[in-house]
């Protein structure tokens, strides 16, 4: 795709968003020295599934397919001139690959990220992640058919919408709140491998070591849906 095609790309994409709260802010950097700005990065974007990197965040997108092909050095060096002008208007803004939102999409093999001078690779983790979820007296049915009083007393502790912390659960908080081994503070913030940022919100007897439980959500909506709700062995790593 030529630095053109995706200039128009992403101006169709600004048009399409034009009602919503958030507008995509675009850079895109060509192979011969040249970017093109698409539209003001004082806006802000809509252009990931991250809510927080579509409150706070600026994408710059680089010429290429970088699963076939290598960057050239002048895409590498115009990539660190347009990060450096970036922080010096915002200093705190952090900096993560795409697929940090959309691993699927962008895993960008051949792109060389120790070239990028501000860009530090995070210390992984790699823990196993189960599943738990907010149990309600009024549900259709419950897990592997036991009774509201046996998924309770294994799932909740006193109040099944309210966390160890004292935080009353939202909507925003499906699939973004996980119990944590205690030597993790209440609150902190972790990147989930192919999920995103969660947070530490909840304890566990059975979690310790490197093992996060991911709360499912709440009632029939988490049974009906669990298997949307990820396992497995994955990788993390601390943001804050």
């Amino acid at each position: 795709m030529s630095a053109e095609e995706m200039k128009m790309s992403m101006f169709y994409t600004w048009v399409q968003n034009r009602g919503f709260e958030f507008i995509p802010t675009h850079y895109i950097v060509g192979c011969s020295w040249d970017f093109v700005k698409v539209n003001d990065m004082e806006r802000v974007v809509g252009a990931t599934l991250n809510p927080e990197a579509n409150r706070n965040g600026v994408h710059i997108e680089i010429v290429g397919d970088f699963n076939k092909w290598v960057p050239n050095d002048a895409q590498y060096e115009m990539v660190n001139q347009l990060i450096q002008w970036i922080l010096e208007k915002h200093p705190d803004m952090e900096i993560k690959w795409h697929k940090d939102f959309q691993p699927k999409n962008c895993p960008w093999v051949n792109f060389d990220w120790s070239r990028i001078k501000t860009y530090k690779e995070p210390e992984y983790i790699e823990f196993s992640l189960s599943r738990y979820y907010s149990v309600l007296p009024d549900q259709k049915r419950y897990y592997n058919d036991r009774s509201y009083e046996e998924d309770f007393k294994i799932n909740c502790d006193g109040d099944c919408l309210v966390t160890a912390n004292w935080h009353q659960l939202t909507n925003d908080d499906k699939y973004k709140s996980v119990a944590c081994p205690k030597e993790y503070p209440l609150g902190t913030k972790i990147w989930l491998d192919w999920i995103g940022e969660v947070v530490c919100n909840d304890r566990g007897g059975a979690i310790n070591g490197n093992k996060i439980d991911m709360r499912c959500w709440i009632g029939d909506d988490a049974l009906n849906n669990r298997k949307k709700c990820p396992t497995g062995v994955r990788k993390w790593y601390i943001v804050e």
